[in-house]
């Protein structure tokens, strides 16, 4: 069954892209799927994100005020994350996919910046049902960019009135 349904994918590259290699749950779940992946027939690759110190304190804050933690990112530390973003983005444009999964807010903003000629999905992990508001407004306008939203459970998905498509179905809709 699984390689049946990859056939509809065999003429796509699809490829992943996390923040970490390993010791997270986006981590585990990639190391078990892409192979899974290729071993099933689909053109699969799985891309492992660059960031400092500083990049990944900023998006371990941004992460927790997704989920509704209180707070809110510096001018300056708002500036590291947009800027590694754009760093990112220009390593994603030599790669080239027809479909690019990306996985959390760590590289949310590179993903939405990737023109039309690649689909990309945003694969939210985190429960991002009740923000911080600023959290929210940083991320949403770049996530809003994305061809589908998907979310590890329905109730995961942003405030009603905002976009929510993909994966499960829910009052709220792009």
């Amino acid at each position: 069954m699984i390689r049946e349904s990859a056939r509809a994918l065999a003429d796509l590259r699809i490829v992943h892209l996390n923040a970490t290699p390993d010791g997270g749950g986006v981590a585990e779940i990639l190391q078990s799927l892409v192979p899974l992946m290729k071993h099933a027939g689909v053109n699969v690759d799985w891309y492992v994100l660059e960031g400092d110190d500083d990049f990944f304190r900023i998006t371990k804050m941004l992460h927790n005020q997704l989920q509704g933690e209180p707070g809110e990112l510096s001018l300056e530390e708002t500036d590291i994350y947009l800027r590694r973003n754009e760093r990112i983005y220009d390593a994603m444009r030599d790669v080239g996919a027809d479909l690019w999964v990306i996985h959390d807010p760590q590289p949310a903003v590179a993903g939405a910046m990737l023109d039309g000629s690649s689909m990309k999905v945003w694969r939210s992990h985190i429960d991002t049902s009740t923000p911080n508001q600023t959290a929210w407004n940083l991320l949403a306008p770049h996530v809003s960019q994305y061809d589908a939203v998907v979310y590890s459970h329905e109730s995961f998905c942003f405030p009603e009135g905002a976009f929510c498509v993909g994966l499960y179905q829910s009052p709220c809709n792009r």
